[in-house]
């Protein structure tokens, strides 16, 4: 199931139960294992796919959780937020 889909399932299902449904989609996240991978793969990391030209850190994810708990996202629900830099593929 697609992560849209599955919010939508959710939303429905949890509606009145909880305050929101939410997900993040992270893009490629900079960690050791991803850099790990593209050289065991032999790829070169290729910023030039997104439009801020870098690689994400955890702390850019983990930035858009922390946001989802509070307040400042009362109107996001049944949503997936792509945390990717603006890739332009």
């Amino acid at each position: 199931m697609e992560p849209e889909q599955l919010q939508i399932v959710l939303e429905r299902n949890l509606f009145g139960t909880v305050h929101s449904v939410a997900a993040v989609a992270p893009g490629y996240i900079g960690t050791s294992r991803l850099i790990e991978q593209f050289e065991l793969a032999g790829v070169e990391t290729d910023t030039s796919q997104t439009a801020l030209k870098r690689l994400g850190t955890p702390e850019d994810s983990a930035n858009v959780i922390e946001l989802l708990p509070t307040d400042l996202s009362d109107y996001v629900t049944g949503s997936v937020i792509d945390v990717t830099g603006g890739v332009l593929w």
